[in-house]
């Protein structure tokens, strides 16, 4: 498990960002034994096939300092945690309606100190805040994403998921290739679909 596949890609990251980024990989062994966050199998594989596939939101979108990102079933806080760190200006709200992950999750924001991100446990339909930006990562297919989300858009609104290039989707909508920024064979057939 080695955070380096990250500094690879992003280079400018501060010293603070970069301490976060090599914390993440401690935390997430700590709290994988406790709770199911990630396969088992695949924890050693954590930097580049869930934090560096995270990230890739990251290079297609600048969120804007002072800007609110909701990220739906966020389950072991990705994508959200990662970008969280990545933009430190800006404010995130993590929810998942499965109350384990939500506090597991809390306690890795936690120990990470990061200051920019709150969770919440809820079905994602009950929310009432309005969001800049929605981030989601494998939770449905788009067109469900979309349609579940609806009640937190505010008219300008945007999106941004991760999911395979698999997902037949009637939704017009604008598609990024993760292999464009990214050359691991990981990211083949990985996606970023925006709306």
């Amino acid at each position: 498990m080695n955070p380096e596949i990250i500094f690879k890609y992003f280079p400018n990251l501060s010293e603070d960002q970069k301490m976060k980024m090599i914390k993440l990989g401690e935390v997430y062994s700590l709290y994988n034994e406790q709770v199911n966050l990630i396969s088992r199998k695949d924890i050693v594989n954590l930097y580049e096939h869930h934090v560096l596939h995270s990230l890739a939101i990251g290079k297609v979108v600048d969120f804007e300092q002072g800007k609110k990102i909701i990220d739906v079933g966020s389950g072991g806080g990705l994508p959200g945690i990662p970008l969280a760190i990545l933009f430190p200006q800006t404010n995130f709200v993590l929810v998942d309606s499965i109350n384990k992950k939500i506090n597991t999750v809390t306690s890795i924001i936690h120990d990470l100190g990061l200051q920019n991100v709150t969770t919440l446990c809820e079905r994602v339909e009950k929310v009432k805040e309005k969001f800049d930006y929605v981030i989601g990562r494998g939770v449905c297919c788009f067109d469900k994403f979309v349609a579940l989300t609806k009640n937190l858009k505010n008219g300008k609104t945007k999106i941004f998921y991760l999911n395979g290039n698999n997902d037949e989707t009637k939704t017009k909508h604008k598609i990024f290739i993760i292999n464009d920024f990214f050359e691991e064979e990981f990211f083949k057939g990985k996606i970023i679909r925006s709306l």
